[in-house]
């Protein structure tokens, strides 16, 4: 073979050793039924992390983009617990968010290996926050504030009328 075809060959192979590698930075979330999910983490001793999402949720699309492909939490996730990702449009996924209520998008639980339901949260959160929250409901203490700031939006003032 000419020298060309061969380092093409070999840096066609480096870019695809680098594109795995950019996708299992952050949190791996398993594929197959949650029964599976759950039977793995009875296995590992592990919290099953449910993100329960739908394909139009823009802060879903958010939480994906920006929060689960962050490498320190997908290493924390990959050590502490087991993640799984349900469309609650499609498959098992609408089953579980009509048991669980859920009514805004992204909601997120926490399971144990048992399937019971140690907590839940609704909506946006940063990677120190999930880091934080996930940590608080297992066993293990989070390596940075015990508190989690909840998203409560900011009372507003009143203001006060120019007739008062």
């Amino acid at each position: 073979m000419r020298p060309s075809i061969i380092r093409f060959i070999v840096m066609l192979g480096l870019l695809q050793l680098g594109a795995q590698e950019v996708r299992s930075q952050g949190i791996e979330f398993e594929s197959g039924y949650l029964s599976q999910v759950l039977a793995k983490a009875k296995a590992e001793n592990k919290n099953v992390f449910v993100d329960v999402f739908t394909t139009w949720c823009a802060p879903c699309r958010y939480m994906d983009e920006n929060v689960f492909s962050d490498p320190g939490l997908g290493k924390y996730f990959t050590d502490h617990m087991i993640a799984v990702q349900l469309d609650a449009e499609t498959g098992e996924g609408v089953a579980f968010a009509r048991e669980h209520k859920v009514s805004a998008y992204p909601t997120f639980f926490i399971l144990s290996p048992e399937g019971k339901v140690l907590d839940r949260r609704s909506g946006i959160m940063e990677v120190q926050q999930l880091k934080t929250w996930t940590a608080l409901t297992s066993d293990e203490k989070p390596e940075t504030s015990k508190r989690i700031p909840k998203n409560k939006p900011k009372k507003l003032k009143k203001k006060s009328s120019p007739t008062e």
